[in-house]
């Protein structure tokens, strides 16, 4: 009996090895991780480099994975395997969350992880986005990553549907007190000038970026994403929009908003901040009249509307 017994024990320890064994040693049946959109576990890692190109004039080398939609490069100076595949996995998910969500094929997006940025901030260039790890960890370059995947011209767009997509709703109650006040109409523009903390202060910045995003959800729930791509001067919806958050007042735009609306600022050694819109540039001066975020505003409308009835005389006459 004692031996049938043993020979019991034995056969039991030898199936429970055999099951602890299989668990550990098979990782291709029971660890494997769920792949990305693009297969970031199989995916090549291959020597690469970035050129200097307009508008990022840097040169450094990478290592890269490349798939059919994105591709990841990783500056050397910050490069291992396992964080550029973990980056790559991250960005391919949530560009298929956009793809999800929208219904909308997003472009070929080119992202270069950096030690940092030229600027320091998350950049994009065309259809390359430049940032560092930083920057990823905490969604900072989601803005650009969907501004570069869906070619969304405007800051307030690119801002907007970040946060539509992976970040919180807009405090509409705050926002209804913040446009009431007839001193803060031209915010309703979203130009980058008043989501500027060194302009606009830190408590109008937030603001207005949480305006971008209250706007973007109201164009796309209520009109889609393809106008939603093509609205980047926000007069086309302002009425409907401020009217969802509990805005009466009509504000209208000062003539040239659509040209201002694709507006980029930057800050300079020796200037306040620089505003490139369209062909113009305006370098605010220490000793410029104008300086706030309203007057630079009225300010780039009133030339780039300059310009077009310039354009039209021409065109007239000629």
């Amino acid at each position: 009996m004692k031996k049938y017994l043993l020979i019991l024990m034995c056969a039991a320890l030898l199936l429970t090895c055999g099951c602890a064994g299989g668990k550990t040693g098979s990782p291709a049946e029971t660890d494997t991780p769920t792949e990305a959109p693009f297969s970031v576990w199989d995916a090549e890692v291959i020597e690469s480099s970035h050129k200097r190109e307009e508008g990022y004039d840097a040169l450094f080398s990478t290592h890269a994975i490349v798939s059919e939609r994105l591709t990841v490069h990783m500056d050397d100076k910050v490069y291992d395997e396992a964080s550029l595949r973990d980056i790559f996995g991250e960005l391919s998910g949530m560009l298929q969350t956009a793809r999800d969500q929208l219904a909308a094929e997003p472009e070929d997006v080119t992202v270069y992880v950096v030690k940092s940025t030229l600027t320091g901030v998350p950049a994009a260039v065309g259809s390359s986005v430049f940032c560092t790890r930083e920057d990823i960890e905490s969604g900072g370059a989601y803005h650009e990553l969907f501004g570069a995947a869906y070619s969304l011209p405007a800051q307030w767009q690119r801002m907007g549907l970040a946060e539509y997509l992976c970040g919180e709703e807009a405090d509409t109650e705050g926002l209804k007190e913040f446009f009431m006040d007839p001193e803060n109409a031209l915010a309703a523009s979203l130009s980058p000038l008043f989501m500027d903390e060194e302009l606009a202060g830190e408590a109008t910045a937030g603001l207005v970026k949480n305006a971008a995003v209250a706007a973007a959800a109201y164009v796309i729930d209520t009109n889609g994403f393809e106008a939603y791509r093509s609205s980047a001067d926000t007069s086309a919806f302002l009425g409907g929009w401020l009217g969802s958050i509990g805005v009466s007042p009509e504000i209208i735009l000062p003539e040239g908003s659509e040209s201002a609306a694709e507006m980029t600022v930057t800050h300079e050694r020796g200037s306040i901040c620089v505003c490139s819109f369209g062909c113009f540039e305006i370098r605010v001066l220490s000793d410029s009249f104008a300086k706030t975020p309203c007057e630079l505003y009225e300010l780039a409308c009133g030339f780039t509307r300059g310009a077009e009835l310039l354009k039209e005389r021409f065109d007239t006459e000629t």
